[in-house]
């Protein structure tokens, strides 16, 4: 599941209106208006790409990308600024706190910074309308043909049961409540916490071969342990 997470002020001029569908024709967008919801939003659901506009100050900016970069996200997530320009100070101290690319809407034209987030992408195996490849260990998922395979050998899972274990997968290392689960997975649906815990059952049966252990955290919800 590809995740972006959108933050601005007035996302309805500027840069946002026509960068808002180039991004979801690549993933699953969500949008925060103020800092406080992006480092609520992003503890929460974690997203892969975090795109800020820089409206909010540049001290602002940075201290709220330093507490992504030490709390919310890992080290391969990809967290871009975007703005009228940059001087050279204000772009070292953002790389020195956690930024990994600007966009300057002055400088550049919304041809060049759609490539160049096109290139982003494509570092992280986005290419529009594809889904990457998910590899963990000896284990590999397809997630455009729903197809796992435990070593050479390939798993029949269910839909549900591909979408529970990629998200695992995505997230190891943590507990992961019930609640979550449901929230994140399958937001519309009339999905019961019990019925969560039949499919995590399934789950596990099925991965047997995996070299990872899902696990149970009682009274809290489910772990990857790597």
């Amino acid at each position: 599941m590809r995740r972006v997470l959108l933050i601005g002020q007035d996302l309805s001029r500027g840069l946002a209106p026509s960068l808002l569908p180039h991004l979801q024709s690549h993933a699953q967008v969500r949008v925060a208006v103020d800092l406080k919801t992006c480092l609520e939003m992003a503890a929460a659901w974690s997203p892969q790409v975090i795109l800020m506009d820089c409206d909010f100050g540049e001290s602002a900016i940075c201290e709220a990308v330093g507490y992504l970069r030490r709390s919310c996200v890992n080290h391969s997530s990809l967290i871009v600024c975007f703005g009228k320009a940059f001087t050279s100070e204000q772009r070292t101290r953002g790389f020195e706190e956690g930024v990994d690319d600007f966009l300057e809407t002055e400088r550049q034209s919304k041809k060049e910074i759609f490539a160049q987030l096109s290139a982003r992408f494509r570092a992280l195996n986005w290419e529009a309308g594809t889904p990457q490849t998910v590899v963990m260990g000896n284990l590999t998922i397809l997630p455009e043909t729903l197809q796992v395979k435990i070593g050479e050998e390939q798993v029949k899972l269910t839909q549900m049961e591909v979408e529970l274990l990629r998200y695992f997968v995505e997230h190891p290392n943590r507990i992961i409540p019930r609640g979550k689960l449901l929230g994140d997975l399958w937001p519309d649906a009339i999905v019961t916490d019990r019925t969560v815990d039949t499919h995590v059952a399934n789950l596990r049966k099925k991965i047997r071969g995996f070299c990872y252990e899902l696990g149970t955290v009682y009274g809290a919800g489910y772990i990857l342990k790597t």
